[in-house]
Formats: structure tokens, C-alpha cells, sequence
């Protein structure tokens, strides 16, 4: 009884022992698998952290890039807008200055027209003045011509009435400025005013001849008669 005992002792022993070692072999696989594991995920962590620095990297490159090509293009643009202010200012400057040359041409030339046209209005206005003072002058001279022909008419008709019968004397005596002299005959005509004024004899003696000395008005039979 005892040896069956000992026998389940050592049987239990072994097995107990078996599966202690099972144990340790799973124990130690385990921490192997562990240590594996472990490493992949470091490795894993090395390969992302590079990728990560190297894609910080790029970016941080890219970025530098792109942010001095933007300082560059607002480098030209600053640049390109300078020049282009200063072409303006120069061409600004430009038009100005030749605006201003050619408003001083149009003033000056303005200037001599108006100069030309005021000693050319005072010229005419001087020979206007001139012709006036002569066609004044012919007329007053025209005027005391007539005036003078009137006179004498008036002296001759005068010396008519002296020779009438007293019956024609007693008739009413027409105006001198208003009788003509046809062949030694007095003629009335009431629709004829002989001078009004400088204006009509501008107008109505304009072709009147002046009296000359060859110019005889015929006296009446009854009066040569009787002057001889």
C-alpha cells in the first residue's frame, strides 16, 4: 500500500514537474515573443519617428521654398509697381510740360491775334474815320453849292417879281425851296423839299452836278424887252 503510495507520489511529482517545466517553456516563450514584440514596436517607432522628422523636414523645406518664392514674387511686384510709378510720374510730368508749352503757344498766339486784330480795327477805324470826314467835307461843299445856286435863284426870281404887273404882284408868293426855273418860267413843285438835312443830301443829290460857269437860265422875252 505504501509502494502505490509512493508510486502516485512520484508519478504526481513528475507530472507536477512536466508541466512546471511546460510552464517555464510557455514563461519563457512568452517573454521572448514579449522581447520580439517589444522590439518591432520600437523599430516600428524608430521608422516613424524618422518618417515623421524627415516629412517634418520636407515640410519645413517646402515651406521655406514657398515662403521665399512669395518674397521674391512681392519682391518683383514691389518692384515692378516702383517702376511703373515712376513711369507714370515721368509721363505725367511729360504731359504736364506739354500742356503747359502748349497753352503758353495758344496765349501768345492768342495774344497776337488780338494785338493784329486791334491795330488792324484801329486802322480801319481811322480810315473809316477818314472817308467820314471826306464824305462830310464833299457833301458840306455840295451843301453850300446848292445852297448858293438856291441863293442866286432866289435873287433872279426876286428880280422877275419886280418887272410883273401889280395884279400878279398882289398873288401869293411860292416858297424859293420849293420852285424850279424851265426856260425863264417858274415852275412849283410842292412835292419836292430841296434840303433837309446831311442825309438827304447824301441821298437826293448824289447825282446833282454842280453848277459851272458855262451854265445860262434864259430870261423871259417880256423882260429882255423891257430891259432894252
Amino acid at each position: 500500500m505504501q509502494q502505490e503510495v509512493t508510486q502516485l507520489r512520484t508519478s504526481t511529482q513528475r507530472e507536477v514537474e512536466k508541466a512546471r517545466a511546460g510552464a517555464d517553456r510557455e514563461v519563457q516563450e512568452a517573454r521572448r515573443m514579449l522581447a520580439v514584440e517589444r522590439e518591432r514596436l520600437a523599430r516600428e517607432a524608430a521608422d516613424h519617428h524618422d518618417q515623421a522628422m524627415a516629412e517634418t523636414a520636407r515640410i519645413v523645406a517646402e515651406g521655406e521654398t514657398r515662403a521665399a518664392d512669395a518674397e521674391e514674387r512681392a519682391r518683383i511686384a514691389a518692384q515692378h509697381v516702383a517702376d511703373q510709378r515712376a513711369e507714370l510720374a515721368k509721363e505725367s510730368e511729360g504731359i504736364i510740360s506739354r500742356a503747359r508749352r502748349d497753352a503758353e503757344a495758344i496765349l501768345s498766339k492768342a495774344r497776337a491775334e488780338a494785338d493784329h486784330l486791334a491795330s488792324t480795327a484801329t486802322v480801319e477805324a481811322e480810315k473809316g474815320l477818314a472817308i467820314i470826314k471826306a464824305e462830310v467835307d464833299r457833301l458840306t461843299k455840295r451843301r453850300d453849292a446848292i445852297a448858293a445856286q438856291l441863293s442866286s435863284l432866289t435873287d433872279l426870281v426876286s428880280g422877275f417879281g419886280k418887272t410883273e404887273d401889280p395884279a400878279e404882284l398882289e398873288a401869293p408868293k411860292p416858297r424859293a425851296e420849293e420852285e424850279d426855273i424851265v426856260d425863264g418860267e417858274l415852275v412849283v413843285d410842292e412835292s419836292v423839299t430841296l434840303v433837309d438835312s446831311d442825309d438827304d443830301l447824301s441821298d437826293d443829290y448824289d447825282d446833282y452836278d454842280e453848277p459851272s460857269e458855262k451854265t445860262a437860265i434864259r430870261e423871259p422875252e417880256t423882260a429882255k424887252s423891257e430891259s432894252r
